[in-house]
């Protein structure tokens, strides 16, 4: 296979891709390979952030599971993925979640209250405070997919600057919605 150069991207062989290391930041018996870039006072943020994220996935499950709340969609193991979108973005920055993404909302600053609301069965739980750069999340899945990339499309006519994140389970990729959003961002970003 030969190489093609394009815009700055290189398409390599399999046998190169071989050869390279993986790149780590923890050895096999998890200690570190080398310190941080990040101020320690951020991870403790983090890790709060994360630790709070999943005490409350273990309260909205253990309501669910006693009906308190209705069906509730845990999303244990998925907090640093989550944390880490939402400590990512910009002032500028939307975020468009899926339905597991509490822990992330709770991060951008929705109100717990309000979610236990909207799984206990009031929709207006998912009334996302003004201040917020957040749509409230659909259940159908991959839904809010092309409403991201709508919403993509208006902070760059607007020319605010500012990007849209959205989320998506790997269920979600199967759906048309999916591949309509991309299409859309592709052809219009």
């Amino acid at each position: 296979m030969e190489t093609v150069q394009t815009e700055g991207l290189e398409v390599v062989s399999e046998d190169d891709i071989r050869d390279l290391e993986p790149y780590r930041v923890l050895a096999e018996d998890g200690s570190p390979l080398r310190e941080p870039s990040v101020p320690t006072e951020f991870l403790k943020k983090l890790y709060a952030d994360m630790v709070l994220a999943r005490r409350f996935d273990e309260r909205a499950v253990l309501l669910s599971s006693v009906r308190e709340i209705g069906t509730y969609a845990p999303h244990m193991g998925q907090e640093a993925t989550q944390v880490g979108i939402v400590r990512a973005l910009a002032p500028s920055d939307w975020f468009v979640p899926m339905y597991r993404d509490n822990g992330a909302m709770i991060t951008m600053g929705m109100p717990m209250e309000s979610l236990l609301r909207y799984w206990g069965g009031d929709e207006w739980g998912l009334h996302v405070p003004e201040n917020l750069k957040m749509l409230p999340f659909a259940i159908p899945v991959g839904t809010q997919i092309p409403h991201a990339a709508g919403l993509a499309m208006a902070q760059k006519l607007g020319r605010t600057g500012g990007a849209v994140v959205v989320t998506v389970g790997d269920g979600g990729t199967s759906k048309g919605d999916f591949h309509e959003g991309l299409n859309f961002a592709g052809v219009f970003g």
